[in-house]
This record gives C-alpha cells, structure tokens and sequence, in this order.
C-alpha cells in the first residue's frame, strides 16, 4: 500500500497495478496477486467499505 487507502482501494483508483478484469461504476473485479487457485479474483465495490452492507451493495450485487 501507497498510504492511508486499503490495497483494494488503491487499485480502484489506479494507485496501484492490477490484473482488473472487469469494472463498472460500482464494483471492481481483479485477479488475486496469490491466487488460491487458477482463475482466483476478488470482486470489490469501488466505495470502501469494511462489509457490503455498510453501502447496500450486498443485495445489488447478488441480483446481478
């Protein structure tokens, strides 16, 4: 990390190099840096958030 910002924040702000794979207004999706296995990535909201119900995403997520 470059500062105050969590890693994932970093990346959605393109502090920070990432393998990003999918992104829209709401969420980031990128490849992990140690994949437990092949084809392992983390989907994150762009806001931070310490749990997805602090931002109401959890639900608008899961209906996509």
């Amino acid at each position: 990390m470059t500062g105050d910002l969590c890693v994932s924040c970093e990346i959605a702000e393109d502090a920070t190099k990432a393998s990003v794979v999918y992104e829209d207004d709401d969420v980031l999706a990128f490849m992990d840096y140690q994949p437990v296995t092949p084809g392992h990535l983390l989907v994150v909201p762009r806001a931070h958030a310490v749990r997805l119900v602090e931002h109401g995403l959890e639900r608008a997520l899961c209906e996509r």
